[in-house]
């Protein structure tokens, strides 16, 4: 963050996690006295106070030249948020998303908090560097997970758990026996034909993601698909969500998930099929996919993530989620799934998840995850309507459907043989 705080108050504008992060990074760089607080538009949702530090709407701040607003919010919102700072006479500001924040974070842990780990390495991951992995001291080749760089507690609080955990222990009591897809032979497959016949990735954007342009550079078992696509007069040339039997127009609670219940309803042509982002492509190679009935992989899904303090308390700190999305998904699970109730209170204790419901799977267990996972979100949109939640563009149901998919697969570890693999994280 290339801030001149020299001679300058700062207002943080923002009071989510990214904002928190930013106090966090810049509080020692400009001293208390010079901290004039966070700032927001409206304080419906919003915290009252962080870290000793009111938060008030940004009309409450008197301008100055002195001041410089520090903007820490997703990026999408960065033009607007300018755009009404400058009408309420603040006109230096600076910018940060939370990809920019969380490499920020992972130089500020390397430069200091790295001798803190003796039982575990952190390092750098090779394909998204906003992440951190962690593995054994001395397991070069074996297992890792991704760690957060961003977190609702502090940094020396996540060291401390981190080193108190066992998390090889943790990765096989929520999905069972740890299995590298790069481990796999693929040397002696000899499975040949198209490849799409094979396995079908659908690469999820939507009419505001460059997802179009990049189409003609993809691999061939990838197929664009617009997301929300019946919401918009902005269409792409291949596959829309609102074709054939879909859910398009829900899209703006359940993000991804909208192509996810195309994929369902309209795909059964390929024997493996799945989903990933436009940004978030996995790490799959050609052999692997011919290798995967060789080795028989039934599910493959990214490489889990550590959540230090446990899955349901992570996101309800550091997602757009409010206690009521929870509450409407217990609701939902109970309605739909009665005998999940008991074994999913306990997973959301456990510190590890997959995220992005970027999962590949053979067709019909593909089918089989989206029969039990799409009655649950469907619920939950009903109780949406019905207690007037008032959040229909915050993605809440999307990012409750990533701990559904974890808990989904974890339960089924038994049956399933289950493979993980990075996702690549393009910018």
């Amino acid at each position: 963050m290339k801030i001149n705080f020299e001679n300058k108050k700062v207002i943080i504008y923002g009071a989510h996690l990214i904002a928190v992060e930013a106090y966090r990074y810049i509080k020692n760089r400009i001293g208390k006295d010079n901290f004039r607080g966070f700032a927001v538009t409206e304080m419906s949702d919003n915290p009252k106070e962080i870290a000793g530090h009111k938060v008030r709407v940004l009309s409450e701040y008197t301008p100055d030249e002195s001041t410089v607003v520090v903007i820490a919010t997703p990026n999408k919102y960065h033009q607007e948020i300018a755009e009404y700072i400058e009408t309420n006479g603040f006109h230096e500001h600076y910018c940060i998303d939370q990809c920019e924040m969380e490499i920020l974070k992972s130089e500020f842990i390397f430069q200091n908090h790295i001798s803190g780990m003796k039982k575990y390495d952190l390092y750098e991951d090779t394909y998204d560097k906003s992440w951190l992995n962690i593995r054994k001291k001395d397991d070069k080749a074996g297992e890792y997970y991704k760690f957060p760089t961003l977190y609702h507690s502090e940094t020396e609080e996540i060291i401390k758990e981190t080193e108190n955990t066992d998390l090889s222990e943790v990765f096989k009591d929520c999905f069972g026996g740890y299995n590298r897809l790069d481990k796999f032979k693929t040397g002696e497959c000899k499975e040949s034909g198209d490849i799409k016949d094979i396995l079908k990735i659908y690469m999820v954007f939507s009419h505001r993601d460059n997802g179009k342009k990049n189409s003609g550079k993809l691999p061939e078992w990838i197929v664009p698909i617009q997301a929300g696509s019946i919401l918009t007069e902005e269409k792409s040339d291949g596959v829309l969500d609102e074709t054939g039997e879909n859910i398009s127009s829900e899209n703006s609670s359940l993000a991804e998930l909208t192509a996810a219940y195309w994929i369902w309803k309209n795909d059964n042509g390929s024997e493996y099929k799945g989903l990933c982002h436009y940004r978030r492509h996995f790490v799959i190679s050609e052999d692997e996919i011919r290798a995967l009935k060789y080795n028989n992989v039934d599910v493959i899904l990214t490489t889990p993530r550590y959540a230090p303090g446990g899955v349901g308390k992570m996101f309800l700190s550091e997602t757009p989620v409010k206690e009521t999305v929870f509450e409407n998904m217990f609701e939902a699970i109970g309605k739909c799934s009665i005998n999940d109730i008991e074994p999913f209170k306990q997973y959301i204790e456990k510190p590890m998840y997959v995220p992005n419901n970027m999962v590949i799977a053979r067709n019909e267990i593909y089918n089989r995850y989206c029969e039990w996972l799409f009655p649950i979100l469907l619920k939950m949109l009903e109780s949406d309507a019905e207690t007037r939640y008032g959040h229909e563009t915050d993605r809440h149901i999307a990012y409750a459907a990533e701990i559904l998919t974890s808990f989904y697969f974890g339960k089924n570890k038994d049956f399933y043989k289950m493979t993980v693999t990075d996702y690549e994280f393009y910018c």
